[in-house]
């Protein structure tokens, strides 16, 4: 995993289990820990930068924006500009 994945990810798991309706309490406190943990990875300003720059995730900003990942399955796959692919199923 690159540095500029770090942030994404952990924000679409936390998304994923605060939605979850198997096991609801222990989601919550496993959501409720990683809030925690991500707080300081989101103070680290090249990590944000990193985020920020990544070809790559450009659209999961998007949807991440905008919350789509709660609201319907999602499946992008594709390739970067330095010929790296790149997947991100639901």
């Amino acid at each position: 995993m690159t540095a500029s994945a770090v942030i994404p990810l952990a924000k679409l798991m936390i998304s994923d289990m605060e939605s979850s309706i198997e096991y609801p309490v222990a989601t919550q406190a496993i959501a409720n820990k990683l809030k925690m943990e991500l707080q300081k990875y989101e103070d680290v300003e090249f990590l944000n930068i990193a985020s920020a720059l990544d070809p790559c995730l450009k659209y999961v900003r998007i949807l991440l924006k905008f919350d789509m990942f709660a609201m319907s399955n999602i499946d992008i796959a594709g390739e970067s500009s330095d010929g790296a692919s790149y997947e991100l199923n639901r």
